[in-house]
């Protein structure tokens, strides 16, 4: 499949029919908890995107066989003494996983090469999502 078209969380609304302005209310959160709600939703309306295949049918995962495997992506996270909880992201590679949850399923991917995509090219979300900092 080709997932460059889906590029950006717009992107990702475009391909649903989805407005982009309709988004969760965080405004009573605090920012690092707005940034950590927003970027879950937003990695998770684009991976509905690159989930789809040819026919535009979105392809879920079957929590319930074994054998399936669900892919993510997998992060070495840099951290220091500023920024205990660490300050960036670098791609370790692509992981997958049985019936149990390492990452929320709703961003899991059906192969490995989405996997890859998503996080290649939404990597800053993924930091958001990943990482506590304000």
């Amino acid at each position: 499949m080709d997932y460059s078209k889906i590029d950006s969380y717009e992107a990702a609304c475009k391909d649903q029919g989805r407005d982009p302005a309709c988004r969760p209310d965080v405004s009573m959160l605090e920012p690092g908890l707005q940034k950590f709600i927003n970027s879950a939703f937003e990695l998770a309306v684009i991976t509905k995107s690159l989930n789809k295949d040819e026919d535009g049918k979105v392809r879920k995962a079957n929590w319930n066989d074994h054998d399936e495997w669900k892919h993510y992506p997998w992060w070495n996270v840099k951290a220091d003494k500023k920024n205990p909880s660490g300050s960036g992201l670098s791609l370790f590679g692509v992981a997958y996983g049985y019936s149990f949850a390492d990452v929320a399923s709703r961003l899991t991917t059906v192969d490995e090469e989405a996997s890859q995509y998503s996080a290649e090219t939404f990597k800053d979300k993924w930091e958001d999502y990943i990482l506590d900092r304000d």
